[in-house]
């Protein structure tokens, strides 16, 4: 019951992003949303940022990239095409995942997880390929996300067991500030219409 309501949590904020962004620049709503998360965080390890080390930066930086990535083009992809099917293509990252632990770990999958992979490659063809068997760019834009989805999830999988795992989260959203702030003002500028909706999205826990 807990992993369906995380299902339910997690897909009905494809609906909420797609109306949010409509109307508010996408590196603007994400300078914001994890601006937020940022701030709720900060107060229970402020402490321990002072004393990080080089490799544990080094690995925020880097899940904090990936996690930039997939966010990026989900939100970029959402803009363009529907809520339904962005959400079950970015939920590919699901099947990617086992794939590239192989290539990365040399972790062989195993056949439910082909199994997995061929299915949901079967479903992203019906959903997304046009009759001349083409993918459209904005369902190529959230295919970009699941795999950069599934690459911060490989990451997280070599890291977490070596760096605390709350100072691993801080590290990776404030690279996600960070890189979602620069690309805002270099490309879109400074937004401060905020409106409920727009907060209420950046706000949800999904």
């Amino acid at each position: 019951m807990a992993l369906l309501l995380v299902a339910l949590i997690w897909g009905s904020t494809f609906v909420m992003m797609k109306e949010a962004v409509k109307g508010f620049p996408v590196f603007a709503f994400l300078t914001l949303r994890f601006s937020l998360a940022l701030a709720a965080l900060m107060p229970f390890c402020w402490q321990r940022l002072l004393a990080i080390k080089k490799r544990e930066a080094a690995a925020g930086l880097l899940t904090g990239l990936f996690f930039f990535a997939g966010y990026a083009f989900q939100t970029l992809g959402l803009k363009q095409t529907s809520a339904s099917k962005a959400g079950f293509i970015a939920g590919l990252y699901v099947v990617i995942v086992p794939l590239l632990s192989t290539l990365v770990f040399r972790q062989r999958p195993s056949g439910s997880a082909l199994a997995g992979v061929a299915l949901a490659t079967v479903g992203l063809a019906l959903l997304s390929l046009r009759d001349n068997f083409t993918v459209a760019q904005r369902d190529l834009l959230v295919l970009i996300c699941a795999f950069a989805f599934a690459a911060h999830i490989v990451a997280v999988g070599k890291f977490a067991a070596e760096i605390e795992p709350l100072t691993l989260t801080v590290l990776q959203i404030a690279a996600v500030v960070t890189a979602s702030a620069v690309v805002c003002l270099t490309t879109e500028g400074p937004s401060f219409d905020i409106s409920a909706g727009v907060l209420g999205t950046a706000a949800s826990p999904a």
